[in-house]
């Protein structure tokens, strides 16, 4: 009986969150590209502006070809995950100090805040990678033949929980130490960008140092994610467990946190 009266007090919690993470996305929807949504073009230009910029610089070590990949196809598929990672992180780690208005009102809490931006995230660089893919391929660019499409927008789920772990654990403690927002920045999401396969594979790194970087999951995901993308490209070092027991333990951490220092977020 107990049971039964704890599930029928569930179901409408679980409605009432998912109508507040609902508009909380059209709002950020909104606010962040306008009533045009010309804003969403940054979506596309960002990934082709470092496409672009490291483009230039394999050219100059005429490099068409990584590994029997096509180069721009090469460092569109590093390029992606990771900015969906930075991204993520990068708005979640935020969300509550720039939503602060927001709650005041007793329906929204800190959670529903951080996860509306990480779907809306996940949504617009989805969006822009199948654009691009397009756009490359019927241009004559590359042509876009992917693997395992499904296998693909899984590691693009796990790249985005990444993103979210990480910027919601150390964006609870803001309120505290508002210090941490910029130390996040410089000491994580830059160094990763040079640590995390974007523009290179495991193969081309000295062995010595293959070990280490393998510590990073995000170097996982991205080999991962180019060899279910190409079919000439197949990764030996990648471990499915380590980087899920590495998501579910950020996930953990970064929960806990929250619901430890929410009081704080609170009464921004």
């Amino acid at each position: 009986m107990f049971k039964i009266e704890r599930q029928n007090a569930l179901k409408p919690a679980l409605h009432s969150m998912f109508r507040v993470i609902y508009a909380l996305i059209l709002r950020e929807v909104k606010v962040r590209y306008g009533p045009l949504k010309i804003g969403f073009l940054w979506g596309l230009i960002e990934p082709i502006l470092f496409v672009g910029v490291l483009s230039i610089i394999f050219y100059i070590r005429r490099d068409s070809v990584v590994y029997g990949m096509p180069l721009l196809v090469f460092l569109l598929t590093g390029i992606i995950p990771f900015l969906l990672f930075r991204n993520t992180m990068s708005r979640t780690l935020t969300g509550a100090q720039q939503n602060k208005a927001l709650l005041h009102f007793p329906q929204i809490n800190p959670f529903e805040i951080v996860v509306a931006r990480s779907i809306l995230e996940f949504v617009v660089v989805l969006i822009a990678f199948t654009i691009l893919c397009i756009l490359m391929d019927i241009s004559g660019l590359a042509e876009i033949d992917i693997e395992e499409p499904i296998k693909l927008l899984i590691i693009l789920m796990t790249m985005s929980l990444l993103g979210f772990a990480v910027g919601t654990g150390i964006g609870a403690w803001i309120p505290l130490f508002p210090l941490v927002e910029r130390i996040a920045t410089i000491f994580i999401s830059r160094p990763l960008f040079f640590l995390s396969g974007v523009f290179f594979t495991i193969e081309m790194i000295p062995v010595a140092f293959r070990e280490y970087l393998l510590w990073n999951p995000l170097f996982h995901l991205v080999e991962m994610f180019r060899s279910y993308f190409f079919i000439s490209f197949e990764s030996n070092y990648t471990d499915p467990a380590y980087v899920a027991s590495c998501t579910l333990i950020l996930l953990f951490i970064a929960l806990a946190t929250q619901r430890a220092l929410r009081r704080y977020v609170i009464q921004l």
